[in-house]
């Protein structure tokens, strides 16, 4: 008996102590979540992917809200897999319902991390090292960071990752010369 009860205590403290990943959403340039800074030329339609990382979880639904510097504009947007739908609105932010319940660790085995957003985007103006964010989503159930509901109705927190947005500046080969031509006798 007193074995079983050392075995118990152990496995007990084993649960208690074993760190627990918390589940990550990012703002990344690329489906893989690696790149997190990029320079785009203005008027040319890019990709933006919110993903969701170290997800060991089910997933129903997401909330978030996005910052995006002034100058850009969300020409298209599509959410993860067919069913799912956006609740939210441009002023308190993205409800994403997946339309079923996702195990995340089973779409990409050993990856844990999905694609919940893909975001098509156009900068109009130019814009210099801007960190797109993620917030929370501030509607009547929002909380104070994005947040996911899992399979079992449980609303947990995420933590956030940024990334940096930048437009090329234009240059024009026959302005100098233009310029030239203004000073010439």
């Amino acid at each position: 008996m007193k074995t079983l009860r050392t075995i118990l205590a152990v496995a007990a403290i084993a649960c208690v102590a074993s760190p627990v990943m918390a589940a990550n959403i990012g703002v990344y340039f690329d489906e893989a979540a690696t790149s997190t800074s990029t320079t785009v030329e203005i008027n040319t339609i890019f990709e933006i992917y919110i993903v969701m990382s170290d997800v060991n979880d089910t997933v129903d639904a997401v909330e978030y809200k996005k910052v995006l510097p002034p100058g850009l504009i969300v020409v298209a947007n599509d959410f993860w897999g067919d069913n799912s739908i956006n609740i939210g609105n441009a002023t308190d932010g993205e409800v994403v319902g997946l339309g079923e319940c996702v195990a995340v660790f089973d779409v990409l085995p050993g990856n844990e991390m999905m694609v919940v957003e893909t975001i098509f985007a156009r900068a109009l103006a130019p814009i210099v090292n801007f960190t797109l964010d993620l917030g929370p989503y501030t509607g009547p159930s929002g909380g104070s960071v994005p947040r996911y509901s899992d399979c079992d109705s449980n609303v947990l927190d995420m933590t956030v990752s940024t990334a940096s947005l930048s437009t090329a500046v234009p240059t024009f080969k026959e302005s100098f010369g233009a310029v030239k031509a203004l000073y010439q006798d």
